[in-house]
């Protein structure tokens, strides 16, 4: 492996780490895509969350999905659960934020001539959510990946690959 910006060889703990970065990306893709994909499916009858109980219960039923897949202990789906109970409200309240952020930018979007001093600040309003969106989310990934085993999690990690290769599995047939 080469650095891209000189084409002298990569240390080999670069290269751990980069694997380490593709693994936790992987297993936040796996929890998000796939619960996404769980809870969309037509025969779970899911609906969008409007309270910040319903987005917890949500969240809970995708971990008990995904914990199921890996074998995880009962101490290992507290320990998460506990997670989710820590950081659920936090996220329902960056989502109402991200709400508001949404309909000021349209705002300023849909008026007779666009204040683009007010549309950079809505801009760096959405980083500042980002970023502190991604801390809670990365922080909670880091938390729950600590309670499981490494092969819990390079299961959790190629689990991720083969769905972002081959596309969530197909509902089960209708009856």
């Amino acid at each position: 492996m080469t650095n891209a910006t000189s084409n002298k060889p990569c240390a080999p703990h670069t290269h751990r780490r980069r694997w380490g970065r593709r693994a936790a990306l992987s297993l936040a893709l796996l929890l998000g895509i796939g619960g996404v994909a769980y809870a969309a499916a037509p025969h779970h009858g899911w609906k969008h969350p409007t309270t910040a109980e319903e987005a917890r219960e949500h969240a809970g039923k995708v971990a008990e999905h995904v914990l199921g897949r890996v074998d995880a202990t009962a101490d290992q789906r507290t320990t998460i659960g506990a997670v989710l109970d820590r950081t659920s409200p936090q996220l329902w309240n960056l989502r109402g934020e991200a709400k508001d952020l949404h309909g000021e930018v349209r705002d300023i979007l849909t008026a007779d001539t666009i204040d683009r001093v007010a549309l950079e600040a809505a801009r760096k309003d959405a980083v500042d959510l980002f970023d502190r969106g991604s801390k809670v989310v990365v922080g909670a990934l880091a938390d729950a990946a600590d309670a499981l085993t490494p092969e819990q999690r390079r299961k959790l990690a190629a689990a991720a690959e083969r769905m972002h290769r081959d596309g969530p599995p197909a509902p089960p047939a209708a009856k």
